[in-house]
């Protein structure tokens, strides 16, 4: 119950700030922050840019498509050596952290993000 009203929004307002831990190649090595579902100017913030703020080596930043909402800032994907995951799913970049944040986030509300080394194909 206290969860559930910890992770409530009133009126599809975003929340201030979505907590998570970025565990790098599960080598007992993470980062943890809160990060904002928003900028500024009202624009959703995605999984491509928070991984570029704080683990930059796995972003590749890309031109947006016309497909793309016109609310997400800039258009990011893995470099080829790196997989994200969470939940045990590789994300879109492009997937807004609102909304990573409500689907996926774990009973602590905490977004636990997992960047692993690709096996390389024999």
């Amino acid at each position: 119950m206290i969860n559930h009203r910890l992770m409530e929004h009133i009126d599809n307002t975003p929340y201030r700030f979505i907590p998570f831990r970025i565990y790098i190649d599960m080598h007992q090595r993470f980062i943890q922050k809160s990060f904002k579902p928003m900028t500024e100017d009202g624009k959703l913030t995605t999984l491509g840019q928070l991984l570029s703020c704080f683990y930059p080596e796995a972003v590749i930043e890309e031109e947006p498509t016309e497909q793309e909402s016109p609310d997400i800032l800039k258009s990011y994907s893995a470099t080829d050596n790196i997989c994200v995951k969470i939940q045990g799913i590789e994300a879109p970049f492009n997937t807004p952290i609102q909304w990573l944040s409500e689907h996926l986030s774990h009973a602590d509300n905490f977004l636990y993000i997992i960047i692993q080394q690709r096996k390389q194909k024999s």
